[in-house]
């Protein structure tokens, strides 16, 4: 072959080659499935929200991406409150799904109604209007407006709520105005005939009342078909003029001036210590505590939805009980005292949980913890600590007192949800960690912790809307065995952090100053693993970088980085050996009902069982 020939081909190539690149880079383009959001308006400022915002997508036609509060929908943060997410085009398990609503919610709680979306929404802002809207099917539950800069045909979702009003701006391209008010019509009958409340006003679903919301609903789509600014909101014509008097968060709002601490209780004498900074090993356990067994339930976990690589362990945490939450009027016959709840999107345990158990010493006498906190309305009291055991894959965790709905709905009380899966948004611990770093350490994991209330007041729900008093906590790290408590996390000689960086969160985290939290023993049946030596960086005195410790046993146990469920283990630790309880511990098994039903597609689909209509 001459030159010329095999240039030409060279040529030839290159040029496929090159239009080949072209072409990727135009498809490319093209698939570009990133949204953004003006967080203002929704919780505050990324300061006080620690800057965790998240993206909940799914079609309107079935099926969702990722489960409520997975990693995988967190937004990312672009600066001056505003956050990004890549909409995806299949779930977790490799299926498509056709997102078209969309929720926009805080860390801790507030978030937006329903909305809509469509792919000329890629590249575009969604912000929060000046508005509450009605839940359509209970109207006294409210959430955020939501509209988009440039695509006023979209945003919150048209519909027409249980007392007949006509809300939001955005049609589906699966609907139309005929649909939705068909669609309304039928559920409405449903719950006449089921006797639902609200549901008593046949002439909201009268042929002339249909005629007026059709109407309605073919005005309200030809009146948004101009951009409209985040910067002068337009208030969307059809929803309430009602507004929050301030921003819903569950973010503590005063930090401790100093750790709490407690007077010891009377106690089994400590294990020996073998960790370098002085810390037991193994969870902040009491000798006579019952860890349920590794896996316990893990075929009705995963059934339910749990991630099928599930590490299989609990995590402990306590609570410092009211005495009066402790009366046994009107609790359910399964708790005596304290109710513990802990939830995980759609998973939980069935409201108000299971029964809290009264931690007792050695000798069978009530432990109990003397708050000292001048904020606090039970300062200088002392109450009964309880405690409850959650899977790791738990995201929340409340407190009650084991009251339900019903007749005695009244007597209900509950602190508000804890969040415990993710280190930056674990409350006060995480504040006093992330200020004193100067932003260097995100958070801290509080596995092993115990909460006492520190405020009650009236906030909306960010999960069902609704206005309620709850009972705002802080954390506290807890051992059990001598009733100490701090807020200050571990640290070493020259006064820096230990810390130890989450792959699973991308986050450098601050360290259990009194356990080492590691499963360092077994229950009845299991298998021990022997944790490998920790290794300590040399310390440079001089500097005030934080040093890191390698967790003990993450050499030969997987992290929670591979989880592709995205549901973070709230033992932030790696490693996953055994755990230190008594000898020859019988695991306790959990003694409840999984609720894994999968809600319609709007704002109460993420109510709590507590607070179902």
């Amino acid at each position: 072959m001459s030159k010329k020939k095999i240039l030409s081909v060279v040529l030839a190539a290159a040029m496929v080659a090159s239009m080949a690149a072209v072409s990727a880079i135009s498809t490319s383009a093209a698939e570009n499935r990133t949204i953004y959001f003006d967080s203002k308006g929704l919780g505050g400022t990324a300061a006080a929200t620690r800057g965790v915002y998240y993206c909940y997508a799914w079609g309107s036609e079935g099926g969702e991406l990722y489960a409520w509060d997975n990693k995988k929908l967190r937004m990312k943060d672009e600066g001056n409150d505003l956050y990004s997410f890549e909409v995806p085009k299949q779930n977790s398990k490799g299926e498509d799904v056709n997102a078209d609503l969309i929720i926009f919610h805080a860390n801790n709680g507030p978030q937006t109604y329903d909305t809509t979306f469509d792919a000329n929404c890629f590249g575009d802002t969604a912000y929060v209007t000046e508005t509450l809207l009605e839940n359509p099917v209970d109207s006294e539950k409210t959430a955020y407006g939501c509209a988009w800069k440039n695509n006023p045909s979209q945003g919150a979702h048209i519909a027409i709520t249980s007392t007949g009003k006509v809300q939001g701006v955005g049609i589906l391209s699966t609907e139309t105005p005929q649909s939705i008010v068909d669609n309304f019509v039928a559920n409405y009958q449903k719950g006449m005939e089921e006797h639902k409340t609200g549901y008593d006003k046949p002439e909201l679903i009268s042929a002339e009342a249909q005629a007026e919301y059709l109407t309605e609903i073919n005005e309200i789509i030809n009146s948004h078909s101009e951009p409209t600014d985040p910067s002068a909101p337009t208030s969307d014509p059809s929803a309430p003029t009602q507004k929050p008097t301030s921003a819903p968060t569950s973010a503590p709002t005063e930090k401790p001036t100093s750790a709490p601490t407690a007077a010891p209780t009377e106690a089994p004498t400590e294990a020996p210590t073998t960790d370098p900074y002085g810390r037991i090993p193994g969870l902040p356990l009491m000798e006579n505590m019952n860890l349920p067994a590794k896996d316990t339930n893990r075929d009705s976990y995963i059934e339910a939805g749990a991630p099928e690589d599930w590490d299989g362990y609990f995590n402990v945490y306590y609570f410092a009980a009211p005495a009066e939450w402790e009366t046994n009027e009107g609790k359910v016959d399964s708790i005596d005292a304290i109710g513990f709840y802990w939830f995980c999107g759609s998973i939980s345990n069935s409201w108000p949980g299971e029964a809290a158990t009264a931690l007792k010493d050695a000798d069978g006498n009530q432990v109990t913890y003397k708050v000292e906190d001048k904020d606090s309305p039970y300062n200088g009291k002392e109450l009964n600590v309880y405690y409850g055991f959650a899977p790791s894959f738990a995201t929340s965790i409340i407190w009650n007192n084991g009251v339900a709905d019903g007749e005695h709905v009244d007597l209900k009380v509950q602190t508000e949800d804890i969040k415990v899966d993710d280190p930056s948004s674990t409350g006060n611990l995480a504040d006093i960690v992330f200020e004193e770093s100067n932003g260097d350490i995100d958070g801290v994991s509080v596995a092993g912790c115990i909460n006492y209330i520190y405020a009650a007041e009236k906030q909306v729900n960010g999960l069902t809307g609704v206005e309620q008093t709850v009972n705002k906590c802080k954390f506290l790290f807890y051992n059990p065995r001598t009733g100490e408590t701090t807020t200050q996390a571990l640290k070493d000689a020259n006064g820096n952090y230990v810390t130890q960086y989450s792959d699973y969160w991308g986050e450098t985290v601050a360290l259990n100053p009194y356990f080492d939290m590691d499963y360092t023993h077994v229950n009845d049946g299991e298998v021990p693993t022997t944790p490998e030596p920790v290794t300590l960086p040399p310390t440079d005195p001089s500097t005030d970088n934080p040093t890191t410790v390698t967790s003990p046993s993450s050499a030969t146990n997987p992290t929670n980085s591979t989880n592709p469920a995205g549901v973070k283990s709230g033992n932030d630790n790696s490693g996953k050996g055994v755990v230190a309880t008594a000898e020859g511990t019988v695991a306790a098994m959990l003694g409840t009902v999984l609720v894994a039903a999968v809600a319609v597609a709007f704002v109460a689909r993420k109510r709590r069982e507590s607070e179902e209509a």
